[in-house]
């Protein structure tokens, strides 16, 4: 049997959701291998004593505590191995490179893409000026700091680094932002200001890619009554109306499929990753919004229809972690051998 790290929790505003999806994982994964859970919770990682139990993590979380070593975790003073690791993390360390680099130093395989272009997608506002470059449209914005204004109103205010809609709020004036920018600045350094759609369709469609193939999802159309799509609708009611697969024009179906392959190639995003577009009706025109890179249940439902299970879609990562294993070269020049202590040669 192999070992399967999954990693959630960490410090982020959507560790709770982590929980939600790792829960998920342990309780459909069914394979050649045993899960081992690892739970991110105040600079500690800990193997929880009862990881199913969602009332653990309401409370000072009991189980073991492990550390990072060569090819897997130290725990009790033994070295368990890991043949990968599955990232439930969402936000945060799991989502801005941290836990990759951290991974790739103790040589253990992982289920995401590389530490660089993690970050690229984690920062709203980057993610915008690579979007530029390879001419594919996206939803003008401009980077705010505390002390400065958006050139532009109305617009939405979001933090730079954030996701599911956290501190997400839509200003209208200039009198509004300064009574409102305040909430955004609570979760970010850096917020973003972006163009106000007025007349907007918003469509996702997650993929699948191992380093050759990628497999795409159907698209989700999402309806909702509200200007944008807020937390809570997300992960706290039932409001919102999603159309599995969406019922669009072939011509705009075929471009959402061809703008996400050609990013998730050229920044080599492996595993699941979910990418969300905003379709202007006024001007007939599609943008993308922005990309997570390890989506709340790793965007299962949208691969129902392929006839893809939440079962076959951990599997898959399992594959994918194991075959991307990271190949770091490095040699000994002698150069400290002429070198005496106190840095003289």
């Amino acid at each position: 049997m192999k070992n399967v790290g999954l990693l959630y929790g960490g410090r982020s505003n959507e560790w709770e959701i982590s929980v939600i999806t790792a829960v998920q994982v342990m309780n459909n994964a069914r394979g050649d291998y045993t899960i081992i859970p690892l739970f991110m919770k105040d600079g500690e990682i800990i193997i929880p004593k009862h990881p199913k139990q969602f009332s653990a993590y309401t409370q000072k979380i009991q189980g073991k505590k492990v550390l990072f070593s060569k090819g897997g975790i130290k725990v009790g003073g033994k070295i368990l191995p890991l043949d990968c690791v599955i990232l439930a993390n969402h936000g945060g360390e799991g989502e801005d490179g941290t836990m990759q680099s951290i991974l790739s130093y103790f040589q253990i395989p992982y289920s995401t893409a590389k530490a660089e272009s993690m970050s690229l997608c984690m920062n709203k506002y980057l993610f915008k000026q690579y979007l530029k470059g390879i001419n594919i449209p996206y939803v003008e914005g401009e980077k705010i700091q505390r002390g400065e204004t958006p050139s532009f109103f109305p617009c939405i205010l979001k933090p730079n680094h954030l996701g599911s809609s956290i501190g997400v709020q839509v200003v209208n004036t200039y009198a509004e932002y300064q009574e409102k920018s305040e909430i955004s600045f609570a979760f970010d350094e850096e917020i973003l200001a972006e163009k106000f759609l007025l007349d907007f369709e918003e469509y996702s469609i997650a993929s699948i890619y191992d380093g050759e193939e990628i497999i795409l999802s159907d698209i989700e159309k999402e309806i909702t009554s509200d200007r944008f799509f807020t937390f809570s609708e997300k992960y706290q009611t039932d409001n919102t109306v999603r159309e599995i697969p969406a019922r669009i024009e072939e011509p705009l179906e075929v471009e959402i499929k061809n703008i996400v392959e050609k990013v998730v190639k050229d920044l080599s995003l492996y595993g699941v990753v979910r990418t969300d577009f905003l379709y202007d009706k006024s001007e007939n025109k599609l943008y993308v919004n922005e990309i997570n890179t390890i989506p709340g249940s790793f965007a299962y439902k949208l691969f129902m229809g392929k006839g893809i299970t939440l079962n076959k879609l951990i599997n898959k990562l399992v594959e994918i972690g194991k075959k991307k294993q990271d190949k770091v070269s490095y040699f000994s020049t002698g150069i400290l051998s002429s070198y005496t202590t106190g840095g003289k040669k």
